[in-house]
């Protein structure tokens, strides 16, 4: 079970008591990342996250905060997503207020030194070079700027290397004040617990200044756009991303999606695995995905296909997603709510994970729901409400983003395309 309360400065407390471990996390999640930007500041959550590991007045070099961390042996680490920043500590039960001392000096106390944010543009800078040069992780970035175009949802969560390179010391800190204070952020600490963990968490994220609600991200309406995306390489593999309009987090229908996703890409047992992979060799990796943002969602086919074989793989995997809406047996079903149940499982002996579940949903959802009401979701999923789901979704138009080689007006007509 959890405990949940409002500190007194307004922050919200989860607490995650496990049994039998001797490990405690300690994750605080700000409800800010890159749809919160604008062309010209794009990239200022990501950069914000760096800066916290660079220097604090407690602990001014980015040594001496490492040096602490290593020093009761904790796994700790930072990320930046679309709608949420988050950093933890990860460490022996016994270290869990020194953990979030250190947490909340790096977070509350980053110094934000001109020296330093020259420094980390430069190496955001490379971030984004990496990621071009990779196309299997280009491929992902460029379906989210299709999908979502004319939106902050589909800006590149690190930047491009023109906004990074603008953003200026008064920038983070007005963004920083904007977002980073207690009515727009959650602590979670999970593991082995003490009594006390809501006075550590008055002690070390007091949280003085600004209460106000923060300002809402511009919400997404989907609108005619392009259907297709290409970055023409010449590759012998094709990464493509094929992707339709999903469900929102507080949709009543998102865990059966998520077995519908389960079933399509989720294992090796897996339609599009099957199909792709292991009948055609048509692919080295091929996965479904049932994402989820707070007011909409996009189902995507990850794959690297055979460049020469490519409008065969898009064919086979439209067909699959089609059938989904006909043709599913009891068997494939049982199987992909084992999957999911079994990938909870596994997370709940973890008190990272616990504290990721928890905080992610008491952060971005209406309602926030333990373990065992969130395998009870999933049972309850029967063959009739996935062909109603797929309908949904798959009904929707498709989009297609690749990084590789590809004729656009073939692609369209795969996708249903004019």
């Amino acid at each position: 079970m959890f405990k949940k309360k409002i500190l007194k400065n307004g922050l919200r407390l989860v607490e995650v008591p496990m049994q039998g471990v001797d490990t405690a996390t300690s994750l605080v999640i700000f409800g800010v990342g890159s749809r919160h930007e604008n062309k010209k500041n794009n990239g200022i959550s990501h950069l914000i996250e760096h800066l916290a590991f660079k220097g604090t007045k407690k602990r001014p070099k980015a040594f001496s905060i490492a040096k602490d961390f290593d020093s009761i042996g904790a796994d700790y680490n930072a990320f930046t997503s679309e709608e949420y920043t988050g950093y933890f500590i990860k460490s022996r039960s016994a270290h869990l207020e020194k953990g979030l001392e250190l947490l909340s000096d790096m977070v509350l106390n980053s110094l934000m030194r001109e020296k330093n944010i020259a420094e980390e543009q430069k190496v955001i800078v490379e971030e984004i070079r990496m990621k071009h040069d990779t196309p299997i992780r280009y491929a992902d970035m460029i379906i989210e700027n299709l999908l979502y175009q004319g939106n902050p949802l589909g800006y590149p969560i690190a930047g491009t290397e023109v906004s990074v390179k603008g953003i200026k010391r008064g920038d983070i800190l007005s963004f920083c004040g904007e977002y980073y204070h207690s009515r727009n952020s959650v602590l979670v600490v999970a593991g082995k617990l003490p009594k006390d963990v809501d006075n550590l968490a008055l002690k070390y994220f007091p949280f003085s200044g600004r209460i106000n609600e923060p300002k809402k991200p511009e919400p997404f309406i989907e609108k005619s756009k392009a259907k297709i995306l290409i970055d023409q390489r010449k590759t012998k593999q094709s990464h493509l991303r094929l992707a339709s309009f999903g469900l929102n987090l507080d949709d009543k229908d998102q865990y059966i999606y998520e077995v519908l996703g389960a079933i399509l890409g989720g294992s090796m047992s897996s339609r599009l695995f099957r199909e792709i992979r292991e009948k055609r060799s048509l692919a080295y990796y091929i996965n479904a995905d049932a994402g989820s943002y707070t007011d909409t969602g996009g189902f995507i086919v990850r794959a690297g296909v055979n460049t020469a074989r490519l409008e065969e793989s898009i064919k086979v995997i439209m067909d699959e997603l089609y059938k989904t809406t006909k043709a599913i047996n009891d068997e494939e079903v049982s199987r992909a709510k084992e999957i999911l149940k079994g990938a909870m499982a596994l997370e709940k002996e973890d008190s990272y994970e616990l504290a990721w579940l928890f905080g992610h949903q008491e952060l971005l959802q209406k309602e926030t729901l333990n373990y065992e009401q969130i395998i009870k979701k999933i049972d309850s999923t029967d063959i009739s409400d996935i062909k109603r789901v797929a309908k949904k979704i798959f009904g929707n138009e498709f989009y297609l983003a690749l990084v590789g080689q590809g004729k656009e007006e073939k692609l369209l007509k795969l996708i249903g395309g004019q």
